[in-house]
């Protein structure tokens, strides 16, 4: 492999870090506007598990031909870090700050309806 290609490897990881903490930051506002029980939480972590460890390993599969190598899971994981870090409060914010008004203009025509 040519240091280019180890590159373009290394910030594909970075993107994908990234793209892991944007889904687990779906999970965490869905779970924001909408209350859920505790086997509810259960069960939506088990799915972000095996989502987001399919995804990865699809993903390294394409770039290296199923290599691993050791920078890919430190873009992984540096990235995520970061994101979280950095990005993932006001993210989350925002989208709740978005979506709980639409929550409560749907319970009222949902109520009206009945």
């Amino acid at each position: 492999m040519y240091i280019t290609s180890e590159l373009i490897s290394f910030l594909m990881c970075i993107l994908m870090g990234m793209g892991i903490g944007i889904l687990f930051d779906m999970f965490r506002i869905i779970r924001k506007i909408i209350n859920h029980n505790n086997v509810v939480v259960v069960i939506q972590d088990f799915i972000f598990c095996i989502c987001s460890g399919v995804y990865l390993f699809y993903i390294m599969y394409i770039l290296n031909s199923g290599q691993f190598r050791f920078y890919m899971l430190i873009g992984i994981i540096f990235s995520n870090i970061l994101y979280f870090l950095l990005i993932s409060k006001c993210f989350v914010n925002i989208f709740v700050y978005i979506f709980t008004p639409l929550k409560l203009i749907v319970e009222k025509i949902t109520i009206k309806n009945k």
